[in-house]
């Protein structure tokens, strides 16, 4: 793979801290923080973003989506954690089920900004 493939080791390093706190705020569980980040398999203490550019930009876009809820939460992990897990109808799906997918993560990205430009 090339380098311009490939996120910088510092800033993997750095995205996995914050995707690993936030998929803790939210009680993710490993395989799905898994599959959201497109990492094939998670163990206790495992780096959840990979150097390569689909994990690094769907572990920046997961962060999105979990800044966007914590504010409509007003900072509330619970509620926020609700949500994901619960049915939206414009979505026509559960949030936590759609992130695990790039398409997916988007389109809950885009239906949250869409609600925040409300």
């Amino acid at each position: 793979m090339s380098d311009e493939n490939c996120a910088k080791p510092s800033d993997v390093a750095l995205i996995s801290k914050a995707v690993a706190r936030a998929a803790r705020r939210l009680g993710i569980l490993e395989q799905d923080l898994a599959m959201i980040s497109g990492v094939s398999n998670l163990e206790n203490g495992a780096i959840p973003v990979q150097g390569d550019w689909n994990s690094f930009e769907n572990a920046t876009l997961f962060l999105r989506v979990h800044d966007l809820l914590d504010t409509f939460a007003s900072g509330d992990a619970a509620v926020a954690a609700s949500w994901l897990n619960s049915h939206n109808t414009v979505l026509e799906g559960i949030p936590i089920k759609l992130i695990r997918t790039n398409v997916g993560l988007r389109n809950v990205l885009d239906y949250l900004q869409s609600r925040r430009n409300l």
